[in-house]
């Protein structure tokens, strides 16, 4: 059974701060709207569409929910009238995503129809990992461990099938509601309970001891991604001074419209004795 985590919010904010970079040069501002869906197969239809405004004359960024539109998505089934759920979001709960399937998305803004299509992928195939539980020792502000009782674990290898050179990505979340620290020192200055890799073409990916901050139980996700995805991520990572507009797959609008299949495994991360 596959889940849609929490962990769309940080898919959403990939777009969000590349399209407020600021540029040295800004393109004519053409109030598009912005597009932030993530089709997640085995979910149903969710889409968020806010205003592009104008904070200067040298930078942009999303504006509130538009909530007088009349969004369509279509697929192998036909066109479906999409809900006005509030606050910019258009769904159907009835639309359940299905894996290698299209979809399209249109609407009319400002005159313009705003359209988008996307391809799901399929689920991630043969995703195994190499151990299903580790110890590490709890280290704590003022202490030192002992000469040889500190050790460091082997890599944890996550493998899965990539026969047609796929983007994947893992994004590994603590599951606790009260999560322990590991190392519980002044020195931790960033305290997070997720954490993932770049989108890439592979099959494979290792985690370290080193990379979890917290005891209890992680869910690794795997994420089937488009290019499209791997784009918009790459496109965040430029510079301030780059002259690029946000990466994009909306044809008279910014943002992104796009499949995404996901499996998971779990992992327990024990306090050594």
């Amino acid at each position: 059974m596959r889940f849609r985590y929490n962990v769309i919010m940080l898919l959403s904010a990939t777009f969000f701060f590349a399209a407020c970079k600021k540029e040295t040069k800004v393109p004519a501002y053409n109030e598009e709207p912005v597009i932030s869906a993530y089709l997640f197969a085995g979910n149903c239809v969710s889409i968020k569409i806010t205003a592009q405004i104008a904070v200067s004359t040298e930078t942009s960024s999303t504006g509130e929910g538009i909530d007088t539109l009349h969004v369509y998505v279509d697929d192998d089934s036909g066109s479906h009238l999409l809900m006005n759920m509030g606050d910019g979001v258009y769904a159907d709960t009835t639309l359940m995503i299905g894996e290698g399937k299209q979809y399209s998305l249109h609407f009319v803004y400002k005159e313009k129809v705003i359209s988008g299509t996307t391809l799901v992928p399929s689920a991630p195939q043969n995703f195994t990992q190499s151990v299903g539980e580790l110890s590490v020792s709890k280290i704590e502000e003022g202490t030192m461990p002992t000469p040889g009782s500190f050790q460091m674990n082997d890599p944890i290898s996550l493998n899965w099938s990539n026969d047609d050179q796929s983007y994947y990505m893992i994004i590994v979340e603590n599951m606790e509601s009260s999560p322990e620290l590991i190392r519980d020192t002044t020195s931790t200055r960033f305290r997070i309970t997720s954490f993932r890799n770049e989108p890439a073409v592979t099959n494979q990916y290792q985690l370290r001891d080193q990379q979890f901050q917290y005891f209890g139980t992680h869910r690794l996700v795997l994420y089937h991604l488009n290019p499209d995805y791997a784009a918009l991520y790459s496109g965040n990572s430029n510079s301030s001074q780059s002259l690029s507009n946000p990466t994009t797959n909306i044809t008279n609008g910014v943002g992104i419209f796009t499949g995404i299949s996901t499996d998971t495994l779990f992992l327990k991360v024990n306090k050594q004795q």
